[in-house]
């Protein structure tokens, strides 16, 4: 019965998340996001792309697990690809 509770506001806050991001996206002059993704697996070498999320302060967000299984999270801008700091 405690986990039905717990789940309840976990799916509300979710869900208000999702609506604040909803209202923003990538700029019009844009690097495609596939583009993006061959980027950082041809950079990184990921085993795979977990994540990918459009950060409303203006990056693209990508989590990935590296060969030796760590997990890692970049920032890239938008229109010319590169990891931000």
């Amino acid at each position: 019965m405690r986990t039905k509770l717990m789940i309840i506001p976990l799916v509300a806050a979710a869900t208000m998340s999702f609506s604040v991001y909803a209202s923003t996206t990538p700029p019009a002059n844009s690097m495609a996001l596939s583009d993006v993704l061959q980027s950082v697996e041809r950079q990184f070498s990921p085993t795979y792309i977990d994540e990918v999320n459009w950060d409303d302060d203006g990056y693209w967000e990508v989590e990935y697990v590296d060969r030796n299984g760590a997990k890692r999270e970049i920032k890239i801008d938008p229109v010319t690809g590169d990891i931000l700091k």
